[in-house]
């Protein structure tokens, strides 16, 4: 597959007309008397958004939102839509993810293609999955800390130049670090997942970590804080971008500082409501299904990625956000080279378990990427799974599925007319 990240942006050539409007869905209406399908369904879906009283931090650790099934789509349990259909072979599609456990969806602009859930959510229920299901979503999560922190600087809430002195006092480098240089995984600052030793009393905080790692237990609010006193940095701020968990860490604790709000109930608020992501949350453990592994090393997710690599979604929501980036935040060349310097830019994730992969594809061939509009004539595709033992065969899946939409591009003829940008 062809996709867009950060400077690797590539045109994929696809001969025909502009894509426009919404195609409406066809058929895919859930079986009422399939047991598995009525266990996924559960409680009917909250029929709108209610203010009600943010839970306190502690219930928001395993906060999970009343909607179980997608709005709009509440009434099927996969999508097809009959305008695309002669141009993918859905046998071939079905035959090759044999023994896939988890969904994928394909989608063209505003029009989802294809969705549809494969296998089951767990090992002992047969409950099977569908668009409905959440996973683990690992470090896409990071994308919503940047939505916030934008939010809350469009707002005079913080500025992105604001030193993080300003949080963490006793950081001695936070008084050249800024939010920016965070956003940007520009600080420098060691990744506490990967280098404890690194930072104060490093020792102590490796054996906190590999505490939380080996049983999933809850570790001390904002723990971090009390290891990073002065530390030495990877290199001077700003001079390199290495995706790294401490800045997002660091930037959820500060969400949480500027909003007045549980980091949680902020995320989803101000960030997943408004782009109608009512099942997709921040709970550590909170995903439908469950990880089917053959190598039993799997625990309970904790609150020690919090900030970082914590959320639950299904693949309508990512698609969801995926478009929300695409069309709002990048919107066109230039902006997508800045702004994919930031979280928003992580196109996969991987949690215990769980694994999360996505695809931006630009249907037509332009000459120069300062023409490429990425409001419109993109391709999707969202592939998700919650039995990811090794990326060997969770990539064969992917790649399987990556064909046939190839073919879908071979085939659906249209014509671009150049004058469009």
């Amino acid at each position: 597959m062809r996709k867009l990240w950060g400077k690797r942006m590539l045109a994929t050539v696809l001969a025909g007309a502009m894509l426009v409007g919404t195609i409406g869905v066809t058929g895919c209406k859930k079986d009422e008397g399939n047991n598995a399908t009525s266990a996924t369904n559960g409680q009917n879906p909250v029929a709108e958004n209610s203010t009600t009283e943010a839970p306190s931090l502690e219930e928001t650790a395993t906060f999970i939102p009343d909607y179980e099934r997608c709005v709009v789509y509440e009434d099927v349990d996969y999508i097809q839509n009959e305008d695309y259909m002669e141009y993918l072979n859905l046998d071939l599609i079905d035959k090759s993810l044999t023994g896939f456990n988890g969904a994928f969806l394909i989608a063209i602009d505003d029009t989802i293609v294809y969705a549809k859930g494969y296998g089951y959510t767990d090992e002992t229920s047969q409950v099977e999955n569908t668009i409905h299901t959440t996973f683990g979503i690992g470090e896409m999560s990071t994308g919503f800390v940047a939505e916030a922190i934008f939010k809350l600087s469009e707002q005079g809430l913080l500025s992105l130049d604001d030193t993080i002195d300003k949080w963490f006092p006793s950081f001695v480098q936070g008084k050249t670090i800024t939010v920016r240089d965070l956003v940007e995984f520009a600080s420098g600052i060691p990744n506490y997942f990967k280098e404890p030793e690194k930072f104060y009393n490093g020792e102590e905080l490796k054996t906190l970590i590999d505490g939380a790692v080996a049983t999933g237990e809850n570790v001390p609010k904002n723990f971090l804080i009390d290891y990073l006193t002065d530390i030495e940095l990877n290199f001077e701020t700003g001079t390199n971008r290495i995706i790294n968990y401490t800045d997002y860490y660091l930037l959820g604790i500060i969400i949480e500082e500027v909003s007045g709000m549980p980091y949680e109930n902020y995320i989803y608020e101000q960030v997943l409501l408004d782009n109608d992501m009512y099942m997709t949350n921040l709970a550590y453990d909170g995903a439908m299904a469950k990880p089917i592994s053959k190598k039993d090393v799997y625990i309970k997710h904790s609150n020690l990625a919090r900030g970082c690599m914590t959320g639950n979604t299904n693949v309508i929501e990512m698609y969801k956000w995926i478009r929300h980036v695409s069309k709002d935040v990048y919107r066109d060349y230039e902006t997508a080279m800045k702004m994919g310097l930031t979280g928003y830019d992580i196109d996969r994730g991987y949690a215990d378990g769980y694994a999360i992969l996505n695809t931006l594809t630009i249907i037509p061939d332009v000459t120069e990427p300062s023409q490429v509009d990425l409001t419109k004539n993109m391709l999707y595709v969202v592939f998700v799974t919650n039995s990811m033992d090794d990326l060997e065969t969770l990539n064969r899946y992917y790649y399987n599925v990556a064909n046939h939409v190839n073919t879908l591009l071979d085939n659906y003829k249209v014509t671009i007319s150049t004058e469009e940008y």
